[in-house]
């Protein structure tokens, strides 16, 4: 999957590392909410680079703990990561958005049901909104690059302007004289 590879292949070129490292950076940086990488799809994904020459891969033993892996992203997964950037980039393709799906066909519920979904869904993006803004502040003070930031920042604005327009719906279907048909 593009994702699996482009995120891997991402910290790849920051400095080698072992499975479990790439997941724990995708939590630290706030990624596990959007990238979405299973432990086991990571695994998979390495696998997979390792055998098209993508990576290459050396063990590496640390004290008393058993050999592990550690993956480092040759010239060849160099030059896939650009074209996957560029590619990701340049695409205007909708991304899967099950909220999109499902306000476009809100007529499907009674209105006090969709009211009150709306009210839920606006309780989710308080949180995440929330969450977003204590990483941008906790960020503020350590060295990370400044796209990450950034991306978080977009993040948190892309959230907040969701809660706005769940907030529209919610006053468009507590408006009396408003049908759903």
């Amino acid at each position: 999957m593009n994702k699996n590879r482009i995120t891997i292949f991402g910290f790849l070129m920051e400095k080698p590392m072992y499975g479990y490292e790439i997941k724990s950076e995708i939590k630290k940086r706030g990624m596990d909410s959007w990238a979405k990488l299973s432990l086991p799809s990571i695994y998979n994904t390495l696998t997979r680079l390792e055998e098209k020459g993508f990576i290459k891969v050396e063990k590496e033993k640390v004290g008393k703990t058993p050999e592990r892996n550690i993956y480092h992203i040759t010239e060849k997964g160099k030059k896939e990561l650009a074209h996957l950037v560029e590619e990701n980039i340049v695409n205007f393709e909708t991304v899967d958005y099950p909220f999109m799906l499902g306000a476009f066909f809100i007529k499907g519920l009674k209105k006090d049901k969709a009211v009150n979904a709306l009210k839920k869904r606006k309780i989710i993006l308080n949180k995440q909104i929330k969450h977003l803004k204590r990483e941008i502040e906790s960020q503020k003070n350590l060295n990370i690059p400044l796209f990450l930031s950034a991306m978080i920042e977009f993040g948190h604005n892309c959230l907040k302007e969701e809660r706005k327009f769940v907030q529209k719906l919610i006053k468009m279907l507590k408006d009396e004289n408003r049908s759903l048909k």
